[in-house]
């Protein structure tokens, strides 16, 4: 019998699918609920005539490793030190720009050998190694409570899976930032009531094909391939003159959307989306009163690229 606790651990490699050996005293990241395991096998029929009813079982071909999670984004609490979430921001194919004693920026980029990390994820007693991860990340954002970032990892299979003692957790010191005095502005309006905000990266996780691999069958990594970003919030409907959706719409009007809460330095986290097409425009309702739902897509730059969003730490 087994009480159910878990505990991530996420570190840098430096060599992709090299065990970094990530460390209980600075590599932890605070987990919600309970993140899900799944070993990702593909099986190979075998339909051999046979002389006889039945047939032989399926060749098993290992896939992939993939944990799935929400955790929370918190800041490191100095400004201009990375966050430990810094480094999932990373296997998501964000460049990381440090400004010393400033800030800590993330950027999307578009290369296809990126960073990735290695995981250690206890489900009990029992320890998972996962190696050669790269991420999706999807940034969730309700008023007046934690950020949160729900997480997709694919990495390699045939990582070790053994009986461990369950570590003594070692958290960050650092608070999650709550989402209020968001100073949220869409489309250069500030006035707007915005509840709730959602980003996917829209990450496109694939597989690297390579019959030279030696850990899992046929594929030698897992790599970003493209990316389709995508956001949604909800604000209370507006008067026209202040917003009117239905012309941003179509017209295709690119629009730009940011939150920068307030706070003390080093617990700041800031957001911004850049040209956004809206979707079609809806109504709904909350708490009786009407809102837009509303969302769209970052237009990518022809002359820039990589510059649909980017998060900054201060």
């Amino acid at each position: 019998m087994d009480l159910k606790r878990y505990a991530v651990l996420v570190k840098q490699e430096v060599t992709y699918g090299t065990d970094p050996t990530p460390a209980i005293s600075a590599d932890e990241i605070i987990f919600h609920g309970e993140p899900s395991f799944d070993c990702v096998t593909k099986p190979f029929e075998r339909p051999v005539a046979l002389g006889y009813f039945g047939k032989l079982p399926a060749l098993i071909i290992g896939e992939a490793y993939k944990l799935n999670g929400k955790c929370e984004l918190t800041p490191s609490g100095v400004a201009g030190t990375p966050p430990r979430i810094g480094r999932i921001l990373r296997a998501a194919n964000c460049t990381e720009t440090i400004s010393a004693g400033v800030s800590v920026g993330y950027t999307p980029h578009s290369t296809f050998l990126g960073d990735s990390v290695a995981i250690y994820f206890w489900a009990g007693g029992t320890k998972h190694i996962l190696l050669g991860c790269v991420a999706n990340v999807k940034w969730a954002k309700i008023a007046g409570e934690p950020i949160m970032l729900d997480v997709e990892f694919t990495g390699l299979y045939g990582g070790t899976i053994a009986d461990a003692a369950f570590p003594t957790l070692v958290l960050e010191s650092a608070s999650p930032m709550i989402w209020t005095a968001a100073n949220f502005k869409f489309n250069a309006v500030t006035t707007l009531i915005c509840s709730k905000l959602d980003f996917d990266f829209g990450n496109v996780i694939t597989a690297r094909k390579d019959a030279n691999a030696t850990v899992t069958p046929g594929i030698s990594r897992y790599y970003i391939s493209d990316r389709a970003p995508k956001v949604s919030f909800d604000i209370e409907k507006e008067d026209l003159s202040t917003l009117n959706p239905w012309t941003l719409h179509t017209a295709q009007t690119l629009c730009d959307l940011e939150t920068k809460p307030t706070g003390s330095a080093g617990s700041k986290i800031e957001l911004l989306i850049n040209d956004i097409t809206l979707d079609a425009p809806k109504y709904g309702q909350d708490s009786n009163k009407l809102t837009w739902p509303l969302s769209g897509a970052p237009k990518v730059s022809l002359t820039t690229g990589n510059a649909a969003f980017s998060i900054t730490f201060k």
